[in-house]
């Protein structure tokens, strides 16, 4: 194999290589926008009713409501579980039993937990944890789609100078 065959030979496994992980992004960010339309919806929607919610009250945790959740396709499908949690208070005089918007991805509570949660008090139907309404998911996310994206400029550019280089190494 000579010098020229060797140098095709590289970037053709750089160009695999980045194909790679251009599919690794692809996922990456198909992640990022599953959690962004699935929970980072209900995270906002949450945080911008939040200020409406300024009634605190404490809550016993009547259950844990488990749901199955499935993802992805193929092979590539995965189950997980969801836990909403069923919360019993009193506001005003009257009792509640009311079951939480947003999900976690494990169990915040036990049943017979107290939690402090906050109501809206023109809804006190409508209830606001902040335990479980966090967005730790999208910003993990984000981070990583962030820094794939850098890492992807970084390496297109010391891929376009390798071309460049080896071009010019042919030519001379």
């Amino acid at each position: 194999m000579n010098n020229t065959e060797k140098g095709s030979a590289k970037v053709y496994l750089i160009i695999i290589a980045v194909f790679i992980y251009l599919g690794i992004g692809l996922y990456i960010f198909f992640e990022l926008f599953s959690e962004v339309a699935v929970n980072g919806s209900v995270y906002l929607f949450d945080r911008k009713a939040h200020s409406s919610y300024n009634v605190s009250v404490t809550a016993e945790v009547a259950d844990i409501d488990k749901q199955r959740t499935m993802s992805g396709q193929g092979r590539h499908r995965s189950s997980g579980v969801t836990y909403y949690v069923v919360y019993n208070y009193e506001y005003n005089g009257r009792s509640y039993t009311e079951r939480s918007h947003a999900a976690s991805a494990r169990p915040v509570y036990e049943k017979g937990d107290s939690a402090e949660i906050f109501l809206d008090p023109s809804s006190p139907e409508n209830v606001y944890d902040p335990k479980i309404t966090r967005p730790t998911g999208i910003l993990v996310r984000i981070i990583a789609a962030a820094v794939y994206a850098v890492t992807l400029v970084i390496l297109t550019a010391w891929l376009i100078s390798k071309i460049k280089r080896n071009k010019q190494g042919l030519q001379e």
